[in-house]
């Protein structure tokens, strides 16, 4: 794609955003102090604000100077599988707990990004099977060193699941 259309679009969609979200916070609701720089929505819409001035600077620049250079594609295959996985492990973090599904969610994440840069040869099977039996065991290093870090480190307290 075309760098100026790309910046076109991009800035558009993020001034959608910001508009909607605008909306959103005008929804918010303070009870217990009445001073108009404490509104819940004033810290959110001095983002919103920030945000939508450097898109209508982006767009623009995009219409101005219209940058003819061409794109590398921002959406492969590995960005979809990482946006797919992370919407999963927002999902089912609070039924399987935060150990199973960061465990499932880095050996996704894990063995996709492996294969990706060919480091998993699924030619010769006794290989692809050592490899990525690797990569489960380095998410569940993860999973339970995150959780490790978090618990006893931080001392928060992690979903525990309600299946198990």
């Amino acid at each position: 794609m075309i760098r100026w259309k790309r910046d076109v679009i991009y800035s558009i969609a993020l001034l959608v955003f910001c508009a909607f979200h605008w909306y959103l916070a005008e929804g918010l609701v303070q009870t217990v102090i009445n001073v108009p720089v404490a509104r819940p929505s004033v810290y959110s819409e001095l983002i919103l604000g920030i945000l939508a001035l450097l898109s209508v600077m982006q767009l623009v620049r995009a219409v101005v100077k219209k940058p003819g250079e061409q794109m590398v594609p921002i959406w492969t295959p590995l960005a979809a599988i990482t946006i797919i996985t992370l919407m999963a492990y927002v999902m089912i973090i609070k039924t399987l707990g935060f150990q199973l599904s960061t465990f499932l969610a880095m050996a996704v994440l894990i063995t996709s990004y492996s294969a990706g840069m060919g480091k998993v040869q699924f030619k010769d099977k006794k290989k692809a099977v050592r490899q990525i039996l690797l990569c489960l065991l380095l998410a569940l290093a993860v999973s339970l060193s995150t959780e490790l870090i978090f618990r006893t480190g931080l001392g928060a307290k992690l979903p525990k699941g309600t299946i198990f």
